[in-house]
């Protein structure tokens, strides 16, 4: 009997002495969060296909963001700042503030844990994330926010304009000041000039254009039939550059005939060919678009971005005032249209266009232009509860008039602008354009400083161009 045991005993120890060497040879993950080394109780971190995945609540929640779990959708939330990230349990697609990220290793469930991706999670959550292979240790860092430097760029169009330009003068890199017209011989005329705004631009370093707007076709084409006119075109905008001291140009061509595609690339060629050596740049308002449609032919993004500083996607007024109701940027439109811009267009010469206001179209008829402290003194009046489009990314609200008419309103907010400040992550955009400076309230600057830096280059002015 004794015998038995004994070789029983040693049967366990040989068993035992075989398995250590293999989980001696596992290393131990650690994870320092801010200099403070992480404990974990049952379940520990752990490489999957090259992945760090952690316990969820055991790193997260000592980052300071709050975690739950959707039953519904079986899927884990994370939510910090401005940032809410979902990830479903066995599912590589996971959100970013609506945007969609297809990730290597989705969250699973270990011994009663959700163990998710660190390094995904961390940095959308704007911590900086490294890894010491030596150690084998995961490094955090949350006390020094990382975000991306970007241009943020403004459409200054009133005298609202300079309040705002002065409130937000640390944020804003560049401004296109709204102060010329093509006649209806597509002569550029003045309009309306800001010297004050244009000195405090100045003053604070930050790049000031001449744009130049025209929503009639015969105008434009009358710029740009032949070249003698363009020619024309480019020595007047030369001509109001310096005079007028700009960094550059900001051409808003809205209504390109399909008949003028060339001839546009044409004339911001020559444009970048007389400006460029001068110091000056060209940057673009164009038409947001996901395909080539038939009414916006007019605009080879290819052609233009090839020669072009910047183009900025004017990815607003999906729907429009004379159609029907909407979301005015949805967040899956608007990716659509920068993952078909940026296929044509290097990625850091695109500005995502934010249009910040709000419609409200009565049932059956035309919608009227409010500003977001009339979306919200309108929501006041009437009481009505905010409702909010998960695809879209976006919020509206629905009530009745007093003469029985039904009304949807739909707008912007710091919530809406999130998801399309991810889609400028993302995609690595070069940055953002607001329309437009005097119209934007607190929180919504809150939200873009809280995701970007803005882009400062010395004076400026800079190009980014080929």
């Amino acid at each position: 009997m004794r015998k038995l045991i004994s070789i029983l005993v040693a049967a366990v120890w040989l068993l035992g002495s075989w398995a250590l060497p293999a989980a001696a040879g596992e290393p131990v993950i650690r994870v320092v969060l801010d200099g403070e080394e992480l404990s974990f109780d049952d379940v520990r971190p752990e490489i999957r296909a090259g992945r760090t995945m952690v316990p969820l609540r055991s790193v997260f929640e000592r980052l300071g963001a709050r975690v739950g779990w959707n039953q519904e959708a079986r899927a884990v939330f994370i939510e910090r700042g401005a940032t809410s990230v979902v990830l479903p349990v066995d599912n590589p697609a996971a959100r970013v503030n609506g945007v969609e990220y297809i990730l290597d290793v989705p969250a699973t469930i270990t011994g009663g844990r959700t163990m998710v991706p660190l390094r995904f999670i961390t940095q959308a959550l704007g911590a900086a994330v490294t890894w010491d292979g030596g150690s084998s240790t995961v490094l955090i860092d949350s006390l020094s926010p990382r975000k991306p430097a970007k241009e943020i760029h403004g459409y200054y169009v009133d005298s609202k304009s300079l309040e705002s330009l002065e409130q937000n003068r640390a944020t804003i890199t560049g401004v296109s000041f709204f102060s010329y017209i093509l006649d209806a011989e597509g002569i550029i005329r003045d309009k309306v000039l800001f010297p004050m705004g244009q000195g405090l631009a100045g003053e604070a370093g930050i790049s000031a254009y001449a744009l130049v707007f025209s929503q009639d076709p015969s105008a434009i084409r009358a710029m740009l039939a032949t070249p003698e006119s363009r020619t024309q075109a480019v020595e007047t905008i030369k001509r109001l550059l310096a005079e007028g001291g700009y960094t550059g140009i900001n051409l808003d061509l809205e209504g390109v005939p399909a008949t003028e595609r060339q001839a546009y690339v044409d004339l911001v060629a020559e444009l970048v060919t007389e400006l460029r050596p001068r110091g000056w740049q060209v940057i673009l308002s164009v038409p947001a678009k996901d395909s080539e449609v038939s009414w916006r032919q007019g605009y080879d993004y290819a052609g233009l971005g090839q020669h072009a500083d910047y183009l900025i996607l004017m990815a607003y007024d999906k729907h429009y005032p004379g159609g029907v109701s909407g979301p005015i940027g949805p967040l899956n439109w608007v990716e659509e249209v920068v993952n078909y811009a940026s296929g044509l267009v290097p990625a850091e010469k695109l500005l995502l266009g934010m249009g910040i206001y709000g419609y409200d179209w009565p049932d059956g008829g035309q919608a009227k232009t409010l500003d977001l402290e009339g979306v919200k003194s309108l929501a006041g009046q009437q009481a009505a509860s905010t409702l909010w489009d998960s695809s879209a990314w976006s919020p509206y609200f629905r009530y009745t008039s007093a003469d029985g008419v039904d009304h949807q309103v739909w707008y912007e907010d710091a919530a809406s602008i999130t998801g399309k400040l991810e889609v400028v992550k993302k995609y690595n955009l070069g940055g953002i354009a607001l329309w437009r400076l005097g119209i934007i309230p607190p929180e919504l600057w809150q939200a873009i400083r809280q995701t970007l830096d803005p882009l400062h280059r010395g004076t400026g002015a800079s190009s980014v161009s080929n």
